[in-house]
Formats: structure tokens, sequence, C-alpha cells
């Protein structure tokens, strides 16, 4: 059977218009998430359909880093405040790690060495960040997704 031209563009037009379908679904369901991290306490912002919830995580196992306790106790305790942190990431599709110092990229090998390897997948940028408000996250993050799945999608 031959077809003509303009029947194959008009298949070729509908197979694109349920493509670009499943692919706007597919788009609105994923869950983006920034985690601004440091050893005392995390802010995690997540994005679904449009949606954006806050989550604060103070880090209760430990206190100052100052005080005169045992090293691998410290160590010890952060890594419990970095499991407590991958548990509220269920369900993400896109992780964004942010922060000062050494935390994010902590946290990103506690992922992938402390059984959320899954997670540690999903990381798809580490950025330094000075101290800042929720607002400069929040802006932060949406240019950094714009111009990921521009790149990406």
């Amino acid at each position: 059977m031959f077809l003509m031209p303009d029947v194959i563009a008009s298949k070729a037009k509908s197979l694109m218009i349920i493509l670009n379908s499943n692919y706007l679904n597919w788009r609105e369901n994923m869950s983006h998430v920034v985690v601004w991290v440091e050893h005392d306490h995390a802010k995690i912002f997540t994005y679904t359909s449009g949606a954006a919830t806050k989550k604060d995580l103070k880090n209760k196992h430990t206190g100052s880093h100052h005080t005169g306790g045992h090293e691998n106790e410290k160590k010890n305790n952060i890594q419990k405040f970095y499991h407590e942190i991958a548990e509220v990431l269920a369900g993400a599709t896109e992780i964004l790690l942010v922060g000062p110092g050494m935390a994010k990229t902590e946290f990103k090998a506690h992922l992938e060495h402390h059984n959320h390897a899954a997670l540690a997948k999903l990381v798809i940028g580490i950025e330094a960040m000075d101290k800042s408000t929720d607002g400069e996250i929040q802006n932060m993050a949406k240019k950094f997704f714009q111009k990921y799945n521009l790149f990406h999608s």
C-alpha cells in the first residue's frame, strides 16, 4: 500500500501531537527539588505541578562543631542528619544541591555510599551558594532548572 505525502504528513503530525502530549504530562508529574544544606540545618524546596512546598530540617543529632566532642561521633551525627534529609527526598525526579561550604558535596557522597544510590542518580547539579534568603534560593533553583531542562528535554 502506498500512502500519499499528505496522508503521511497528517499521520506524522498526529503522532507528534501524541508524543508531545505524553512528554508534557511526564514533565508535569516531575518533582524538582532543591536542597540548601549545611551541617546544622537544611531547607528543602519541592516543586510539583506548579506548586511549591518548603521543609526545614534542623540537625538534632549534634551541637556546635566547637564543642569538645569526639570527631567520630560528630561524623556519625552528621551522617544521621543526611539520612533524614534523604528520607524527605522520596518521590523526587530531579535534585539540585546548593549551599555554602562542603555539606552539599558531603551529602552527595552520603547518598552514593549509604543505601541511597537511586537518589544519588537524581542529583543533576551541585552549586555553591552563600547564606541566602528563601526567595534567593528559589530564584536560583528556577533559573537552574529552566536552563537544565532546556538542554536535557
